[in-house]
């Protein structure tokens, strides 16, 4: 019998095969993410609409500019190089983002909810430079909420317009970080405004006499058939943690609670304006990603195993995901992959 003078070191015991399960799950979706990076890094058709509407000479400047370098090279081979390293330094820079407040333990469940939702990974490869500015973005934020001067601020806005600047999804959320900032941390603002404003303008002129910054987005199609089915069976864990991440975070408003709810109108704006979505969604799911670190405090939750129940049961429903690769998801984009023409 336990004396009531030495309380146990955590509130629940630990069960080894709770951590057992959940680290099988994640492996398996590692490994399903993996074999799908793989096959669109050796595939030499494009592997999403965005890479062939590069092949017509629409896109970013930067990725058309590496694409003309490289021409000995297999197609979309350097623009896919630099997604998977900027997706990677992306999630390494998230887990020590996180960890500045806290252990591995707080960081694990946002970085694996972040790589493994079906089919982010793959589709972060294939979209070149948009995870290099999900990095960009980690930096910014890092800069504005643990630097305490001035240099630092100026560092986070220059961080913030290069990601502005590499996709225009993170346009809507900067300006919401600057509500952020003005309710958290004003004395940030101003330098973070002007370096952001001035690196912005720098870059997008750039971008202009070479052709066009960001180039004409794909269109494909709208709301694909069975998307709130979708939503609501695969990610149901997720969409309540969004709800309670708005609703308990608006009293504690901050820079991450600002870019979240900014976030939420990209999906819609895409969706109604025909496009493909998945771009769209990075960011929500970044926002919310690092708002699972936030929520316990937030919920004032004491036992970490009942939290980790949660993650593994979203992890659950994303085992059909992996073993039907064909299912109809978020980012279906990369299922038309075999089916777009190697032509301009």
């Amino acid at each position: 019998m336990m004396s009531p003078y030495r309380p146990p070191t955590h509130p629940v015991p630990d069960n080894i095969w709770h951590t057992f399960l959940i680290a099988g799950v994640a492996a398996f979706l590692v490994w399903m993410a993996g074999t799908d990076i793989s096959e669109i890094l050796l595939s030499e058709q494009a592997a999403s609409a965005t890479e062939q509407a590069w092949r017509t000479g629409n896109g970013h400047a930067l990725s058309l500019w590496i694409e003309e370098i490289s021409e000995e090279n297999p197609a979309f081979l350097w623009n896919r190089i630099l997604g998977l390293a900027g997706w990677a330094l992306a999630l390494g820079a998230l887990a020590r983002f996180l960890m500045k407040g806290g252990a591995l333990v707080t960081a694990l469940p946002s970085v694996l909810v972040l790589a493994l939702f079906p089919g982010v990974s793959a589709w972060m490869v294939a979209s070149g430079l948009l995870g290099l500015s999900v990095w960009c973005v980690v930096r910014a934020l890092r800069s504005a909420q643990w630097g305490e001067e001035n240099a630092s601020w100026y560092r986070g806005g220059i961080w913030l317009g290069v990601a502005a600047c590499l996709h225009p999804v993170w346009i809507l959320p900067a300006l919401l970080f600057f509500g952020g900032l003005f309710e958290a941390k004003r004395r940030a603002l101003i330098p973070i405004l002007i370096s952001f404003l001035a690196t912005f303008v720098v870059l997008f002129g750039i971008g202009l006499a070479a052709g066009g910054l960001y180039g004409a987005a794909p269109s494909q199609g709208g709301i694909p058939e069975g998307f709130w089915n979708v939503i609501l069976t695969r990610h149901v864990f997720l969409l309540g943690a969004l709800v309670l991440m708005l609703a308990f975070g608006a009293t504690r408003r901050g820079i991450g609670w600002w870019c979240l709810t900014g976030s939420l109108f990209l999906p819609v704006i895409a969706l109604f304006q025909g496009g493909t979505p998945g771009a769209a969604w990075v960011p929500l799911l970044f926002f919310v990603s690092i708002g699972l670190a936030k929520l316990p405090t937030l919920l004032d939750i004491r036992h970490p195993r009942a939290y980790l129940s949660i993650l593994l049961c979203q992890l659950l429903l994303w085992l059909p995901a992996g073993l039907d690769p064909s299912s109809e998801g978020l980012f279906e984009e990369l299922q038309t992959k075999e089916e777009l023409s190697d032509e301009p």
